[in-house]
């Protein structure tokens, strides 16, 4: 990943995190990395855990706003957020009948305005 992908990719898991907190959760962790995959969020809220994944773009013209980066989740990247996910719950020592969703929030940048889609159950 070049530097400037992860300079944006912090800065969406950053505008992610702060919408979650507005929105009642608590952000557990962030960047949880294990040798086969990475979880950007884990994140509380009440009795439920969430392992969200954060895809952010950058684009030049308004024409691109419909762009959704979640698109670029493949089934290879779920495979190895789940993969990753059950680490977590063991390394925590959660309860792995608990509440667990996996979610997705997608982050379009045009001209410093940011718009921002919660996909709840995303996979």
């Amino acid at each position: 990943m070049s530097r400037n992908n992860k300079v944006f990719g912090n800065r969406g898991e950053a505008i992610a995190g702060l919408y979650l907190t507005r929105n009642g959760f608590c952000v557990l962790q962030y960047n949880y990395r294990q040798a086969w995959g990475e979880i950007d969020i884990v994140a509380q809220k009440k009795d439920l855990t969430v392992f969200v994944e954060v895809k952010t773009r950058i684009i030049k013209a308004a024409s691109d706003l419909k762009e959704r980066p979640d698109v670029s989740i493949t089934p290879k990247k779920i495979y190895k957020i789940r993969l990753t996910a059950n680490s977590y719950i063991r390394h925590m020592k959660l309860d792995p009948g608990a509440n667990y969703r996996f979610d997705a929030i997608s982050i379009v940048i045009h001209r410093e305005k940011v718009f921002l889609r919660h996909i709840p159950h995303a996979f």
